[in-house]
């Protein structure tokens, strides 16, 4: 039975209901409502995708080879997976293994 049969048929708009799930607990949130989202996962919650991107290249130089770091497809590799670390959180692993595949 709805709000409106409890209540002796009185209709309560939308946003009263909402209310009432909301103080009684009984609200229903999506999966991302329910987590603490502000745009990013942990991985980038404090600085942009391209400062990410600029510090983890410094970090990898003594890894990679000049002619490799200079490649034209190096910056948006680095670029991808810094991406991919930030959203990890909030994208289900099916999504992001068809994005890839596009």
């Amino acid at each position: 039975a709805g709000l409106g049969m409890l209540s002796g048929g009185v209709d309560f708009s939308p946003d009263e209901v909402e209310a009432v799930e909301i103080a009684t607990g009984t609200a229903q949130l999506s999966p991302l409502a329910q987590k603490e989202n502000y745009g990013f996962g942990s991985f980038g919650i404090l600085s942009t995708i391209p400062d990410l991107t600029n510090e983890l290249m410094l970090y990898l130089e003594s890894y990679y080879s000049p002619s490799h770091r200079e490649r034209e497809e190096y910056d948006a590799e680095i670029a991808s997976f810094i991406a991919f670390r930030c959203l990890e959180e909030y994208v289900d692993p099916s999504d992001i293994a068809a994005a890839m595949l596009s």
